[in-house]
């Protein structure tokens, strides 16, 4: 019984003497901020401290688990150091960073350790909240939590209505409209847009849905005749990273449109964005209409030379040449010949094909 008693005791002493230290740690952002806007950086302040001022710290390590909310993406979590810090891992799968400490690390050390994130831009939905802790441990320390630190994303619907167009056209030829969602300056605290969005290009009474060239995917509707003008309607959804564009081309008739006529295609926006917010906003181009001025007249050809094989034995194969012919002016080409006198040794066996034998010796 002696024996067993002497046995206990010493495990309850080892016990006790495992956490001869004390490690404490602490949270806060810079500045105190407790809002940002999603994608621009903000920065977590970590003060540690072995608090011992008689034993050195064992295997000391800090851990940060990041929120599922920030972004994980390796390139946007920036790990500070000091100069007590051995080494640093993040694991973009889990978001946890680990700094693990000198070792041992000196009773009484203490320092600030900074971490920068930022929620992603475009999926956050605005009002979400962070949260934030890190853990300090030592193989003779107790583990040590800190205080938690919340902060809140901003976003709004950012995006700008801006049709573009041309400020004068002339009948009966090509015109090109731009619709566009252009991203505000800067483009963090966006949101993507998602289903159901449209933007949608008004066009004047008296284009008809025949005048209408092309819609790049957008769809027509409307006869264009008086209290029902012709729409080209697009579906949107759209992610933050550039401008949405949709480019519509149309013809203004000369039998519905006059010269010196001031036309204006007008483009709304209904959109629905992440976190279901909605948003609207409108533009409006003018142009002033201009009579029919054909081209001058600009003839120009080309011709275009290849071989079926650039080597032969003399005498023994046949190979071809093509002959491209371009017409690359604005009118077409009458007549158009192309003469491409052969080599000596060279038997022309098919004008036509453009086949040929070598005939050399």
């Amino acid at each position: 019984m002696a024996m067993l008693l002497f046995v206990v005791g010493m495990a309850n002493q080892a016990q006790a003497q495992g956490a001869t230290g004390e490690v404490e740690v602490s949270k806060a952002i810079l500045g105190g901020a407790t809002t940002v806007d999603t994608g621009v950086e903000f920065t977590y302040l970590i003060n540690y401290k072995y608090a011992s001022t008689t034993d050195d710290g064992e295997a000391v390590t800090l851990v940060d688990m990041l929120d599922p909310s920030i972004n994980w993406a390796a390139a946007q979590v920036v790990i500070g150091t000091t100069n007590h810090i051995a080494s640093t891992n993040y694991n973009p799968a889990t978001g946890q960073v680990t700094w693990t400490f000198v070792n041992p690390l000196p009773a009484g050390a203490s320092g600030q350790l900074e971490l920068k994130v930022r929620f992603p831009n475009g999926t956050t939905p605005p009002g979400t909240v962070a949260n934030n802790t890190a853990t300090m441990d030592a193989d003779n320390a107790d583990p040590y939590t800190s205080n938690n630190v919340a902060i809140t994303a901003n976003a709004t619907c950012g995006w700008n209505t801006n049709v573009t167009g041309p400020g004068t056209a002339m009948l009966d030829t090509d015109v090109t409209y731009v619709a566009r969602l252009d991203q505000p300056s800067p483009s963090t605290g966006n949101l993507n847009v998602i289903a159901p969005s449209t933007t949608s290009m008004t066009l004047p009474v008296g284009v008809l849905p025949g005048d209408v060239i092309n819609t790049n995917g957008g769809t027509i509707s409307g006869t264009g005749t008086s209290g029902d003008p012709v729409v080209v309607t697009w579906t949107v959804t759209h992610s933050v990273g550039s401008n949405y564009t949709r480019n519509l081309v149309i013809r203004y008739d000369s039998a519905r449109f006059t010269a010196s006529q001031a036309v204006t295609v007008a483009q709304s926006s209904n959109l629905t964005v992440v976190g279901g917010g909605t948003c609207t906003d409108s533009d409006s181009q003018g142009t002033t209409l201009q009579p029919y001025v054909p081209p001058t007249p600009a003839p120009n050809g080309s011709v275009a030379k290849s071989t079926s094989d650039s080597t032969v034995i003399p005498g023994t194969g046949e190979f071809y040449f093509s002959l491209d012919a371009h017409s690359t002016g604005n009118v077409d080409l009458n007549n158009f010949i192309i003469t491409d006198p052969l080599p000596q040794n060279f038997i022309d066996l098919d004008p036509v094909a453009g086949r040929c034998q070598w005939a050399g010796r």
